[in-house]
């Protein structure tokens, strides 16, 4: 004999646990951008008695969002630790022109720099898809 409390719990079960995969999550245009980002170098350049601190990264772009993502209206920021930004100084060409569009990406690279080493405690890079 089939126990109708064990069904219904099942059927229960189940529906609960479809609706959680099926209920989309809302994203806005800065998530829909995904950039990752790998240590490329760090240096320090001297200019007589002054010094400017470096750190670059090589960097994939990748667009997430339906809607189609002008890398010329946004910018790189780097993002240290107590998720202050530093802005880009350096970046490759093909990263600065064109759209991409829904699952395209780009390879390039980007570097920041500062008078003082707090540059080489940037932890991630990350792309704003409209700067002030």
């Amino acid at each position: 004999m089939i126990n109708k409390k064990v069904i219904l719990f099942s059927v229960l079960c189940a529906s609960v646990a479809g609706s959680a995969y099926a209920t989309p999550k809302s994203f806005n245009e800065a998530d829909a951008v995904i950039v990752n980002s790998k240590l490329r170098n760090q240096s320090v350049m001297a200019v007589g008695d002054k010094l400017q601190f470096s750190k670059t990264f090589d960097v994939i772009i990748m667009n997430g969002s339906a809607k189609p993502l002008n890398l010329s209206a946004g910018c790189f920021k780097a993002v240290m630790p107590d998720k202050t930004e530093l802005p880009v100084d350096t970046i490759e060409k093909v990263l600065m022109k064109g759209t991409l569009k829904h699952g395209e990406n780009l390879k390039g690279f980007v570097s920041f720099s500062s008078p003082d080493e707090s540059v080489y405690n940037a932890q991630a890079v990350k792309f704003l898809p409209s700067c002030k």
